[in-house]
């Protein structure tokens, strides 16, 4: 207002000094040419408009920011009167205030004028009478200044809705330290309500408060005009305390604080810490637990680095080995104390353990330090590091003494009962083929005189006999199964398989062009070639066989993996079975189909199940009856 008021002085002193060329637009005098250069140069690059006209009559001159306000030209604008602009309902309540303009004081009053295009314009005029009696008013458009003022009352508004809606508490103390504004969040956190709070001081509100610590850091903000951050125990009139954080802020009005209830984190801080007490109490006392089980475990506990060495070792397992701690840890590797062949055996497994990251059930032979072997049975895990690389074994070590002495038993006993099942397979044949020959002699001696009844009787003796004679030999080969040595070696299975069907497809020649039989390209494994070939011609000899009733038979043999392991799978469309009975199908002798629908001895499917455990594999069947029937296999030689 002041710099308005100077500018319209200004130009009132300029226009005296030069008006007569100013406004009669002549030609400028050099004694006034100065002043007259400096009034058109203020009049015509004025912000402002500028309007200058006869008392009550017509506009003599504007400025350029006048016309641009209110759209007009200058030659427009000078045939039109002050009265012509103002908005007509304007001059019924608020008049030209001709009296103060003509009394020489400055009128300052806020108007609506209207523009050229109808448009309503809010303005602030600054009217002065000029010394030769003419009027000069200084329009300023206050609509920027309006939308400016509307923009910081709307930022306002925002910011104390924010402030009144924040989680956190905001108040205003001023340098009297009465609250100036709280939100609700505040009131909840002092349990008092707005009005309890805003205009009255702290220490009236909280009596006692000016004692605390807090207080004192507030009047050091409020002097220094220094922020600061502390936690804050606040003790409430009933006794209960809550915990607070304080952002203090110094503000023009005093200072800004910022509170953060932080009571059920600082609870829940105090409870994780007796937690914390409590299960370093509860760990100490779990890990004495397990140390305890580990040391005096049943079994042997040990940990192995990459190179062998040992990491740790358990009681049990020292007490085996007949060593102190200090002698084994970090001292000695685990091949060391293995015999010959035990070495060799570990010098294949531990490179593929430390890439694989399990082994079970590995057999061992430990060497004691007084000189005795110990049999063992290793099962062991791998640690690896975050990025692959392994770090160490956690091994289980099973003292195997007993159960191989066990074995041994069993082995020798097997042997025996082997043998012994060899030669009287073995004996009964001779008495077979002289039951045999001699019901063939007999039906020679009796010629015509046999009797139909005889005749019937004589074809039994050698049907039995035949039968019986194939029970034997089964029972021969199952045994010389258990007693030949294996030989492993890679096996084409799929160039085997072929020479199977070929071989079957001879000896069922009327069937053969209703079997449809096929087998998986580059199926292969590692096996005793003899074996498994005995193994499949079971397997393929069983799906032709109870495949005879199917108008078309449809065999296939294929291979899948499972769990890291290569499988077989051979399926049929045959007769099938009920699968409630399907564990009796591998044991000798046990039928799950009547003799007289489907012959056979009973043998072939124990057969396949010794070779597939000779093998280290196992053995699974599948069916529905009617619908055929599937046979999975799986070989683990050369693993």
């Amino acid at each position: 207002m002041e710099q308005d008021l100077l500018f319209i002085l200004i130009l009132d002193i300029l226009y005296l000094e030069g008006h007569s060329v100013c406004m009669a637009r002549k030609e400028i005098t050099p004694a006034s040419r100065d002043e007259a250069d400096l009034f058109f140069t203020l009049f015509e690059q004025a912000h402002d408009g500028i309007f200058i006209s006869e008392p009550g009559g017509y506009y003599i001159d504007v400025n350029p920011s006048g016309c641009a306000m209110l759209g007009y030209t200058r030659e427009e604008l000078l045939q039109l009167r002050p009265v012509d602009l103002i908005a007509p309902d304007e001059l019924e309540t608020k008049p030209i205030r001709a009296d103060a303009m003509a009394s020489g004081k400055p009128v300052i009053v806020e108007r609506h004028l209207l523009r050229k295009d109808g448009s309503i314009i809010t303005v602030e005029i600054n009217g002065q009478l000029l010394p030769d009696g003419r009027w000069m008013g200084v329009v300023r458009d206050l609509t920027e200044r309006r939308l400016h003022a509307q923009e910081i009352h709307d930022i306002q508004t925002r910011l104390i809705t924010t402030l009144d809606h924040l989680m956190e508490g905001c108040q205003v103390i001023g340098p009297d330290w009465r609250y100036l504004y709280v939100n609700d969040t505040v009131a909840r956190q002092a349990r008092k309500t707005k009005d309890e709070l805003i205009g009255f001081q702290m220490l009236q509100v909280f009596p006692g408060f000016e004692k605390t610590s807090v207080f004192k850091t507030l009047q050091r903000c409020m002097k220094e005009r220094t922020t600061d951050r502390l936690v804050n125990r606040f003790e409430y009139a009933d006794g209960s305390a809550g915990w607070f954080e304080l952002s203090i802020e110094p503000v023009p009005e005093g200072l800004f604080i910022l509170s953060a209830d932080i009571t059920e984190r600082r609870q829940s801080d105090e409870a994780i810490q007796r937690m914390n007490a409590e299960l370093e109490i509860t760990v100490q006392r779990r890990t004495a637990d397990l140390s305890d089980l580990y040391n005096n475990a049943p079994c042997g506990y040990h940990s192995l680095d990459s190179n062998g060495l040992y990491l740790r070792v358990n009681d049990t397992e020292l007490d085996w080995l007949g060593y102190t701690r200090e002698e084994m840890i970090g001292k000695i590797r685990a091949q060391e104390l293995l015999t010959e062949e035990s070495q060799r055996i570990f010098a294949y497994s531990f490179p593929r353990f430390k890439e694989n990251g399990f082994v079970n059930d590995l057999e061992l032979d430990f060497i004691r330090k007084n000189g005795s072997v110990l049999p063992v049975l290793l099962s062991s895990t791998a640690i690896y590091d975050d990025e692959g690389r392994f770090i160490m074994s956690r091994s289980t070590m099973m003292n195997h003494s007993e159960a191989r002495r066990i074995a041994k038993q069993l082995r020798d006993s097997n042997e025996e009962l082997e043998a012994f099942a060899y030669s009287v397979s073995h004996d009964l044949k001779a008495p077979l083929r002289s039951i045999d020959a001699w019901a063939n002699l007999l039906a020679q001696e009796l010629g015509d005189r046999c009797s139909e009844t005889a005749q019937k009787m004589l074809r039994r003796i050698h049907t039995d006999v035949e039968h019986m004679s194939e029970l034997i030999g089964a029972l021969l080969q199952l045994s010389r199964l258990t007693r030949t040595d294996m030989t492993i070696a890679p096996v084409n299975i799929h160039s085997l398989a072929h020479a199977i069907f070929k071989r079957m497809l001879e000896d069922v020649p009327d069937r053969a062009d209703r079997i449809e039989w096929s087998v998986e390209e580059g199926l292969a494994c590692e096996a005793d070639a003899r074996l498994l070939e005995v193994a499949l011609t079971n397997l393929i000899e069983n799906a032709v066989k109870y495949t005879a009733g199917k108008e078309k038979a449809v065999i296939h043999l294929s291979g899948f993996e499972e769990l890291g392991r290569r499988w077989f799978r051979i399926t049929d469309n045959g007769a099938g079975f009920d699968e409630k009975y399907a564990q009796n199908l591998f044991k000798p002798f046990q039928r799950l189909h009547p003799a007289s629908e489907f012959p056979g001895t009973g043998i072939g499917l124990a057969t396949v199940r010794r070779i597939i455990h000779r093998h280290g594999g196992e053995i699974r069947a599948s069916a529905k009856p009617g619908e055929g029937a599937c046979f999975e296999f799986t070989l683990t030689a050369g693993d």
